[in-house]
């Protein structure tokens, strides 16, 4: 009994041992990937929650929200009064209006209160637009934005997303482009979207007086553009 006792604890000895040996490795690989895992979820969600430094939406300013809505009306009068009366009209939008309009559009369009968009918020750059808005993206309150170019073509507009983020993390300009070919004006309009871009008849309708026209001219810059409308004129048959 003594020879075949002390041979089956030779064997059965490293055995054990052996299978302490791998548990232990595998419980440090397990680790060593959760900790990964851990710090990869981390770095993605700080990314995620990152404000890009040209974000800034205001809030609504009511010590200038009767100039601000004094001022869109005097905006959509010249619009109407030049169009309907078969004339161009130049407009100049600046960033801040913009901005600012914005932060009040519940005040400014009762329905603007129903869209699904969070403390929207617009750079004017001489190359192009940047958007932007609070988003939730998988139970984080982030910030997606967009960098946008504008062409103005004698038939048709191009708007180009030539980048598009959630936070610091870019995602495909495919997600932004099929979302701008569904907004309700843009369908309507009989937009498409191909590639990275899409496309706009420059053959549009203004709602007071049913009246079509087209961007003429776009002359984009630091914080303020300006835009000519042209109304397009009716021939006698």
């Amino acid at each position: 009994m003594t020879g075949p006792g002390r041979c089956r604890v030779k064997h059965d000895a490293p055995t054990r041992a052996g299978r302490r040996t791998r548990r232990v490795r595998v419980g440090v690989v397990a680790l060593g990937v959760g900790l990964v895992l851990l710090i990869g979820m981390t770095l993605a969600g700080s990314a995620a929650a990152w404000r890009p430094d040209w974000y800034r939406p205001p809030a609504i300013d009511h010590a200038r929200l009767r100039d601000d809505k004094a001022a869109l009306a005097t905006v959509q009068d010249e619009i109407s009064a030049g169009l309907n009366g078969g004339k161009r009209v130049t407009v100049r939008l600046t960033a801040a209006q913009l901005n600012r309009w914005l932060a009040a559009r519940a005040e400014l369009w009762p329905e603007a209160a129903e869209l699904p968009v969070e403390e929207p918020c617009v750079e004017l750059t001489a190359d192009g637009l940047r958007i932007g808005t609070v988003l939730k993206w998988r139970g984080w309150r982030v910030v997606g934005s967009a960098r946008i170019g504008v062409q103005v073509g004698v038939d048709e507009i191009a708007l180009r997303v030539v980048e598009a983020a959630i936070g610091a993390l870019p995602v495909p300009a495919a997600w932004l482009v099929d979302g701008l070919a569904r907004l309700p004006g843009v369908r309507d309009a009989g937009g498409r979207a191909i590639g990275s871009e899409v496309w706009v008849p420059n053959d549009l309708t203004w709602p007071n007086g049913r009246r079509r026209f087209r961007v003429v001219a776009l002359q984009p810059g630091a914080d303020e553009w300006t835009l000519v409308l042209e109304p397009f004129v009716t021939r006698a048959p």
